[in-house]
């Protein structure tokens, strides 16, 4: 921490409502900013641990402490990704070169990669979800394959660079599939939610 940087410990949060919401010189870029920076803050606090901050913010009816609460648990869940196996997996697929199969398979592009790794914590998030890191593989044509198993069957989900697809194969069931949804990556698409929902 930068020495007098101020943190939770040493003002009330409510600060940051206040002089982001009520001053006009902030833009909208600048209120992200200065949003992102006290989050920092609070990440890099010395005795600040996630229950603490969860009741502390929970207490707030304000959106923007909400709002902070989300970017805090996003910053927890990617630390812990870089932790996971998941993580070395992407990144490996993600080093590999033109015709990397010896047949013309075509190297990932690093904007799939960048949606597998938002997207992998947004499975990290379903704690009922359980993926193996050698069930994440890359496609000939430069996509990256999730297959995600249970004793219900399979989901295959494919990242793209805009979109996502993915098909079932559910044992003695109806099963889905689509071959493309538009998607941020930050959230899983409300399709797939509902098929991740059967395993």
């Amino acid at each position: 921490m930068v020495e007098g940087t101020m943190t939770i410990e040493s003002f009330p949060m409510n600060f940051i409502a206040d002089s982001l919401n009520n001053s006009p010189i902030y833009s909208e870029d600048e209120k992200e900013q200065e949003m992102n920076k006290a989050v920092e803050d609070i990440i890099n606090s010395k005795g600040v641990n996630d229950q603490i901050l969860s009741n502390f913010l929970d207490n707030s009816n304000s959106s923007i402490y909400r709002l902070i609460l989300k970017e805090y648990e996003n910053a927890m869940l990617e630390n812990e990704l870089k932790k996971s196996n998941y993580y070395f997996q992407i990144q490996n697929i993600g080093r590999l070169k033109e015709n990397w199969d010896g047949y013309n398979a075509n190297a990932p592009l690093r904007s799939v990669v960048n949606n597998s790794l938002k997207f992998v914590i947004c499975l990290m998030e379903r704690q009922s979800i359980t993926l193996n890191e050698e069930d994440i593989t890359p496609t000939p044509y430069g996509n990256i394959v999730f297959d995600i198993y249970s004793r219900k069957g399979l989901i295959s989900i494919e990242i793209g660079s805009k979109q996502i697809g993915f098909f079932t194969d559910f044992a003695g069931g109806y099963n889905y599939s689509s071959d493309g949804i538009n998607t941020d990556f930050n959230t899983i698409p409300k399709e797939l939610n509902c098929v991740l929902d059967v395993l």
